[in-house]
């Protein structure tokens, strides 16, 4: 089910790699009519490390990078710094200003994009096999020649100003910035990605190559490469793209959040209906806890068959939308949902979407509730591992959340292996609702 949490981005984003990659978790399972090549492990002679997955169906190659950091090594006084090194990325390189790079992309069918989240920037790079000697030429020059142009810089200020307003004063993004405020006090995880308006006006080129110089080495990234193109190749190609880079990146090391006491603050807006928005942090649960709460949050939150769904909204009436999710970071994860109802009915509301959720981890799943939710978990991902791009988005996941490269091969064994004490468990560490943390914009009786 579609709620305003999935349209903005402040609060979204700070766990968008493992929502993302949540939903190709549940993917590849041996034995499936569709037929994926085994991992490998390719290590270049300069000691650069990739997962690939060869397949030649197609005559593409995904490439996908990233480098551990992201908004959280901002300085204090420059926040947005990395919001501006990913969103220059493709912003011309070398002798290539950005319309000249965009246009020589254009013309091979080929195309890169930064994107700044927290915990991260990524690069996503497709080309055709037939042209991948230019494209990595071009791909090698934004990594190893950046340009800070002037145009591009007051393009990527303009975007980031617009959109934090377009925060300011939608009625969901006020809930969900207030909410991250709560759930992450002052650490950089408080603050949209973007930066604040009185940060993006003194950003200038020199704090983004300081970031880029801090943040882009060699060893805090990750590759992953999906599509035509082997092993022996793909060795090559890493030390040509990223020997220029420094060995170490400069790092600082990251708070871990601990929410507080639970609390609820109530923002007067008139609107017709009130957004409710949820969520307390946790320690990082391990490998079979992570499997275990996806089948809790699956049962619970479901579109139509979820528990919330069915309680909630379809036996009480209480609730126009209603939903529930993990977000998972290096360090800690964040147990958070949302809910939409009429004014006189959302305090109501999130009492007892708050109740469901406690009484089932409580007293876990039945038999068929969990058999249907690992059916669907399986299920849904079949449909999303059919491109390369897919592929080597998978394959990233894994790198950042340290899987082991037999994590495909090895998934369905582990999915049919949770038990309903197992999901119980792991949904009694996922729901801390003394420390749950809530927010609702709307009209206030």
């Amino acid at each position: 089910m579609m709620t305003f949490l999935n349209r903005h981005s402040s609060f979204t984003r700070l766990a968008a790699s493992a929502l993302v990659a949540g939903g190709m978790l549940f993917a590849l399972i041996p034995g499936h009519a569709q037929a994926i090549e085994p991992v490998q492990r390719v290590v270049s002679p300069g000691g650069i490390e990739a997962l690939l997955i060869e397949s030649r169906e197609v005559g593409l190659i995904s490439f996908r990078f990233s480098f551990a950091g992201g908004a959280a090594q901002d300085p204090a006084d420059r926040l947005g710094a990395a919001y501006f090194a990913g969103y220059l990325f493709n912003e011309g390189a070398g002798d290539f200003d950005t319309n000249a790079l965009t246009a020589r992309l254009s013309r091979i069918g080929a195309g890169f994009a930064g994107d700044t989240l927290q915990g991260g920037i990524n690069v996503n790079f497709s080309a055709p096999s037939a042209h991948q000697e230019e494209a990595f030429k071009l791909l090698k020059l934004a990594i190893s020649a950046p340009r800070y142009d002037n145009e591009p810089m007051e393009r990527a200020r303009r975007s980031a100003l617009a959109s934090l307003e377009q925060e300011r004063v939608s009625p969901g993004g006020v809930a969900i910035r207030r909410l991250a405020q709560l759930l992450y006090g002052s650490s950089r995880h408080a603050q949209p990605i973007q930066g604040t308006p009185e940060s993006l006006a003194v950003i200038t080129t020199a704090d983004v190559k300081t970031f880029r110089e801090r943040v882009f080495a060699r060893d805090n990234l990750r590759v992953a490469v999906a599509g035509d193109i082997d092993a022996r190749a793909l060795s090559a190609l890493l030390d040509d793209l990223f020997a220029s880079l420094p060995a170490k990146a400069d790092l600082r090391p990251a708070a871990i959040p601990d929410t507080a006491v639970s609390h609820h603050e109530a923002i007067n807006m008139d609107l017709a209906q009130s957004i409710v928005v949820f969520g307390s942090t946790l320690p990082k649960l391990d490998a079979k806890q992570s499997l275990a709460a996806n089948v809790f949050t699956q049962i619970l939150s479901a579109s139509f068959t979820g528990r919330l769904f069915k309680i909630v909204r379809e036996r009480e009436g209480l609730v126009y939308s209603v939903s529930a999710a993990r977000g998972v970071s290096q360090d800690w994860e964040t147990f958070w949902g949302s809910l939409g109802a009429a004014p006189d009915k959302s305090e109501r509301a999130l009492a007892m979407t708050l109740q469901e959720i406690e009484r089932l981890a409580k007293e876990g799943p039945s038999p068929e509730e969990i058999e249907d939710a690992k059916s669907a978990l399986r299920g849904s991902t079949y449909l999303g591992l059919d491109t390369s791009s897919n592929l080597s988005a998978m394959l990233l996941w894994m790198l950042e959340h340290k899987q082991p490269d037999t994590f495909l091969a090895e998934y369905d064994a582990a999915i049919a292996s949770i038990t309903i004490d197992d999901v119980r468990s792991a949904s009694r560490l996922l729901v801390r609702l003394d420390h749950m943390q809530s927010v609702s914009v709307g009209k206030v009786r």
